[in-house]
């Protein structure tokens, strides 16, 4: 499956998930079950047949259907903030992100630490903090340190690109904490910036 399907087959699986636990307010015995009828009945046919023939795609909605009715709305709409703030940051969607919320958590700091991560081609950065204040120090690649624009905002920004899963986190043997980029960033900053393209 090409990336582009694959993207629009999550992205409506997502979709018809939050509108079927939106017009329910409370779970059944066997959530899966009445989840295929109601794509049956809207005529989602053509999910109702992968669904069928997807054992693995099939589980995996049955777990996340077991789970209490407000767990799955909450990792819905957690899901659905992170796609529109990530997609709000690249050119192409950022019209239609904005469209639909005026919150955006993701800052332009914390994409100008990623570009800046993402550019001096290293595969980790060193967390220091010293009385003169916070070093984020290049670990390898082109080596010297990310700029960073505002540090009270730091620490909030580290942690969004952790939890987007652009960043991992990690401890060096001396107690610091060290930050390794992901593909995901590295494609994100391409998305946002072409110029940027590894």
């Amino acid at each position: 499956m090409d990336p582009i399907t694959a993207s629009l087959a999550f992205a409506t699986i997502v979709g018809l998930l939050s509108d079927f636990k939106a017009e329910r307010t409370a779970s059944s015995d066997d959530e899966y079950k009445d989840f295929v009828d109601w794509l049956s009945e809207k005529r989602h046919n053509s999910l109702v047949r992968k669904l069928s023939s997807n054992a693995d795609l099939s589980k995996s909605i049955r777990d996340l259907l077991t789970k209490g009715h407000d767990d799955v709305v909450q990792r819905l709409e957690s899901i659905d903030s992170i796609l529109r703030d990530v997609a709000s940051k690249i050119p192409a969607f950022s019209a239609i992100a904005a469209s639909t919320s005026k919150e955006t958590q993701l800052s332009d700091e914390a994409v100008d630490i990623l570009t800046q991560f993402v550019v001096s081609e290293a595969s980790f950065l060193v967390q220091l903090e010293t009385s003169g204040g916070v070093s984020l120090i290049i670990g390898d690649g082109k080596r010297g340190h990310i700029s960073i624009s505002d540090e009270r905002f730091l620490e909030d920004d580290l942690k969004r690109l952790y939890e987007y899963g652009l960043l991992n986190a990690d401890t060096n043997s001396s107690g610091q904490r060290v930050w390794r980029i992901t593909r995901t960033a590295v494609k994100l900053v391409e998305e946002i910036d072409p110029d940027h393209r590894c």
